[in-house]
């Protein structure tokens, strides 16, 4: 008779001493390069604590590996990573122009005009960046502009703030000397008081923008793999996609202008973007191309969301040799919509769980699951029996999700005894107590809680004695 376990034998126990133990021989702070040394993958403790107990959405390095067709050439691997790197949005950008002249607003106030004009590469040639119009002109609006006006309004409320400081305020001579005395000696015991005031007062009106520029984000979805390669530099309208980034665009702005007092008119004429600005004449002078300068260099075009890097590595099997394309960041579903040529799309794979089981489902995620614990202990040189494994990944995966192995995830437990010997006791038993919970005494923890036999091992049954031989002896 063959069987998986022996009767009684506690599994969970085991399985849970099986990844306990070893971890304890694992550092507590690791990053280890993998590859040629350009991806940067957690592993360790952190690495472990991610897939086990935290079963994060959000992991410190997720990464994909993309199996290549068996007759692409190192070449055409390299040119499909080359096809995944990030543009600076600098590098689309061919020319920048700042007109500055004196006018008068809408209200007759004489206002500094700052015009604006980035001019941006040919459609051919951002076709050659594997980007488009579209994509530009998206990140212009969503992101460029509205970190521009930001910056703006924080370089001004920083002007407006230093002049409100520099104003003094003289008090009239006073006749009497000891009314002068009594003044001078109640300004002294004021003065650090209010200077405290006043520097507080003038922090928190500079956080207050700053926090609101931060936690604030726009997101304009950008629709540049369709967006139409026409001879024509102006925005052609000729779809439902299209009409609804114009609509969303114009939105964007007519917040921002609602928003921003000094923001007077965008428009795109002939692949440049046009901004006019107007600032009060007492505001000094603005040095807009540093600044516009600067803001181009630190937004990027993205061919994939959230893919940061791609490069090219060599996995040996015997004396055959793969290629693989290994990237930076996970997007499984943006991978299959940029079609990438020469990709085994069937077989990418994930170290993001997360993402596997969104996309996958749960059983694909169970099993990279097993996968990436022992990829984290086989750097080590620690193997761990593939039974005990799979009964972590089955237990973390049976409802139907990924399932932590924390006091988060002990809410779903039925049993309150088990809940309370895991942590914060009080709190599930006060959980217990008011909503009248019932504990049917079977899980281990619940019945050590009450001292009595655990249902594993020798306490998983009853020896009985033969009665009828007693009887017969009396």
């Amino acid at each position: 008779m063959h069987n998986l376990a022996q009767p009684g034998e506690g599994v969970g126990l085991l399985a849970a001493q099986s990844i306990g133990e070893p971890s304890t021989q694992m550092t507590l702070n690791t990053f280890h390069l993998a590859g040629r040394g350009e991806a940067n993958v957690t592993l360790g403790i952190p690495r472990l604590r991610e897939l086990v107990m935290v079963a994060s959405d959000q992991i410190k390095t997720p990464s994909m590996i993309l199996p290549m067709h068996p007759s692409f050439t190192r070449s055409k691997v390299e040119e499909v990573a080359k096809s995944l790197l990030p543009v600076p949005l600098k590098d689309v950008v061919v020319d920048i122009t700042v007109t500055e002249t004196l006018a008068r607003d809408s209200s007759n106030i004489r206002v500094r005009q700052y015009e604006l004009q980035i001019q941006l590469a040919k459609r051919e040639q951002l076709k050659d960046m594997n980007t488009s119009f579209q994509v530009v002109r998206s990140l212009l609006v969503a992101r460029f502009l509205y970190k521009l006006l930001g910056s703006l309004k924080r370089v001004l409320l920083g002007q407006a703030v230093k002049e409100s400081d520099s104003l003094i305020v003289e008090q009239p001579a006073n006749e009497n000397a000891d009314q002068s005395l009594s003044s001078t000696t109640n300004k002294k015991k004021t003065s650090k008081e209010d200077d405290s005031n006043e520097a507080k007062e003038k922090r928190k009106r500079l956080d207050d923008v700053t926090y609101e520029e931060d936690e604030e984000e726009v997101k304009l979805s950008s629709r540049s793999s369709e967006a139409p390669e026409d001879s024509d530099d102006s925005m052609v309208i000729e779809n439902e996609e299209e009409k609804l980034a114009a609509v969303e665009e114009q939105t964007l702005i007519d917040t921002l202008k609602a928003k921003y007092t000094f923001f007077d008119e965008l428009k795109f004429k002939n692949s440049c973007f046009q901004l006019t600005l107007c600032v009060p004449v007492h505001q000094p002078k603005l040095l807009l191309v540093s600044m516009v300068e600067q803001l181009l260099s630190k937004i990027s075009i993205n061919p994939v969301h959230n893919v940061t890097n791609a490069f090219v590595n060599e996995q040996k099997n015997g004396d055959e040799t793969k290629l693989t394309l290994q990237t930076s960041g996970s997007n499984i579903k943006g991978i299959w919509n940029k079609r990438l040529a020469g990709v085994a799309m069937n077989k990418i794979y994930s170290n993001d769980i997360q993402a596997v089981l969104r996309t996958y489902g749960v059983e694909a995620a169970r099993n990279a699951l097993i996968q990436e614990v022992k990829n984290v202990f086989g750097v080590y040189g620690i193997s761990v029996d593939p039974r005990h494994l799979s009964l972590i990944g089955d237990y973390m995966t049976y409802e139907g999700n990924l399932r932590a192995l924390n006091r988060i995830s002990m809410t779903s437990n039925p049993s309150p005894f088990l809940q309370m010997s895991f942590e914060t006791t009080m709190s599930f038993l006060c959980d217990a107590a008011l909503g009248g919970k019932f504990d049917s005494l079977q899980s281990p923890s619940s019945r050590i809680v009450l001292g009595l036999p655990v249902h594993v091992g020798t306490g998983a049954f009853e020896i009985l004695h033969p009665l009828t031989d007693a009887k017969k002896k009396q």
